[in-house]
């Protein structure tokens, strides 16, 4: 199906609204409330005069969550500042790698207890196919033959395999962050 264009986008714009691309993230419907920041939004709620910044960090099953203020902390930059601030401090005492990319730990369709470790057939034979990414859209993979190892050593083996990778990427193993 695809994006919509450009044309499309506008043509679904409230009369007087103007559109520009947002920053990664934002929201084509008003990039205004886009901050260009993982995880952070812009909240301007005129009923309750509510305007500022939220701040959203999830983490193994939670989220964590808090509104920075403009009006309680010295206008709109420096409230996104702040929550800025808080957010990636927020991220290391939870562990979690700052990283602008989104970051899984768990999938509930994995079968293998390792996200990016599938089994899967290769050429007619049974292996255990490692998938990561280095960098955004690049996806890289290989694979530990179950023939040749065993089906417990070759998850074995993956498992290794998709732990170095993420030590790589993200500084150390999702799994121990």
């Amino acid at each position: 199906m695809g994006e919509p264009t450009e044309a499309k986008k506008k043509a679904r714009l409230k009369p007087g609204a103007t559109f520009e691309q947002p920053a990664r993230g934002g929201s084509p419907r008003n990039p205004e409330h886009s901050s260009g920041h993982k995880g952070i939004s812009r909240v301007d709620y005129l009923k309750r005069n509510a305007h500022g910044w939220y701040v959203r960090v999830p983490w193994k099953g939670e989220i964590h969550g808090k509104f920075f203020s403009d009006e309680t902390n010295g206008g709109r930059d420096n409230a996104l500042a702040k929550a800025i601030r808080h957010r990636n401090r927020l991220e290391k005492e939870l562990g979690k790698p700052r990283t602008d990319r989104i970051v899984m730990i768990s999938h509930p369709r994995n079968e293998t207890g390792v996200l990016g470790v599938h089994k899967v057939l290769k050429e007619g034979a049974p292996v255990f196919e490692v998938t990561w990414s280095p960098e955004p859209n690049l996806v890289r993979r290989t694979s530990v033959s179950i023939r040749k190892y065993g089906e417990a050593e070759a998850l074995k083996k993956a498992r290794a395999i998709r732990r170095q990778k993420e030590k790589e990427v993200f500084g150390a193993p999702l799994g121990e962050v």
